[in-house]
């Protein structure tokens, strides 16, 4: 990507990362409302949103707060950072009426100043660390927490390089261009829609009983999460195929995206899988074109 790349789109790069700015305030803002609203007080809620959460032990505080209302809070704000962005982007693509080699272009510097800032950030004890940092770190994941986000946003952003430069330039050059989007749909909308499903349905209402590899205190999934990303991404990309022009055969290719993605969520260690669903599934769609 050159820096003349970058200039082209500066107008929608700024948009971007203006908009995200206002999503993670806004979403920081109603993790700390449901926080509140679920009995944490002003002394404790200190304590759960600080810097790093040096003192903080899980265990003893969901005995004395119920841990879905922690959980509910840690999916809306990760997850409602996810949907805000994600709608906004879809608004911004349409309003510059970018191509998706800007669109592309753009949000792969969006995703890199992101872990710029995140990275210089890490271990501020500041306002600024504070907010950034807010709607993305869990609470769940107590001391560790930081850590599992930034490692979260390295993963994606190498993600986000790898597929940009791999497999996006290679689907837009040997494809017709709207089955392109299908497949660009198949590889992404299930971290979109299903892995982000999966978090909020298992925050709310599944019972946290499998355990999963993560970096975090407490490292569980529940079954009703998991039927959520496999319902979400397969209910997905079946609008695709029914609104979207799509490849002969891609119903039968949603159905097998939607349980490589079910598998690979559940395998991959908590907050890799925007880096592992994306990339094993470009893989799937890769051999499934050959086919």
């Amino acid at each position: 990507m050159s820096v003349s790349t970058v200039l082209e789109f500066l107008p929608a790069i700024l948009f971007f990362l203006t908009f995200k700015f206002l999503a993670v305030l806004i979403c920081g803002m109603a993790k700390e409302k449901v926080l509140r609203r679920v009995g944490v007080g002003p002394d404790m809620l200190g304590e759960i949103l600080s810097a790093r959460r040096p003192n903080l032990n899980i265990q003893n505080l969901i005995e004395i707060i119920p841990e879905r209302g922690i959980r509910a809070a840690d999916a809306i704000g990760r997850k409602g950072m996810h949907i805000v962005f994600f709608l906004v982007s879809m608004v911004i693509v349409q309003a510059f009426e970018l191509g998706h080699d800007a669109a592309i272009h753009s949000g792969l510097v969006v995703g890199i100043v992101t872990m710029l800032v995140m990275l210089v950030l890490y271990r501020s004890n500041g306002w600024l660390g504070s907010v950034i940092y807010r709607p993305y770190a869990r609470v769940m994941d107590g001391k560790k927490a930081r850590l599992n986000m930034i490692t979260a946003q390295i993963t994606g952003t190498c993600q986000g390089v790898l597929l940009a430069g791999l497999g996006y330039g290679a689907f837009f050059a040997t494809m017709d261009e709207q089955f392109a989007y299908a497949i660009m749909y198949a590889i992404y909308l299930p971290v979109a829609v299903g892995d982000t499903l999966g978090e909020v349905v298992g925050a709310f209402w599944g019972r946290q009983k499998l355990k999963v590899l993560g970096i975090g205190d407490v490292n569980r999934k529940s079954i009703e999460g998991t039927a959520a990303v496999f319902l979400g991404t397969l209910v997905s990309l079946l609008a695709v195929a029914a609104f979207v022009p799509s490849p002969e055969g891609y119903v039968g290719l949603a159905l097998i995206i939607a349980v490589v993605t079910t598998v690979t969520e559940l395998a991959a260690p908590r907050s890799t899988d925007s880096f592992f669903i994306p990339v094993v599934n470009a893989g799937v769609v890769s051999l499934w074109l050959v086919l």
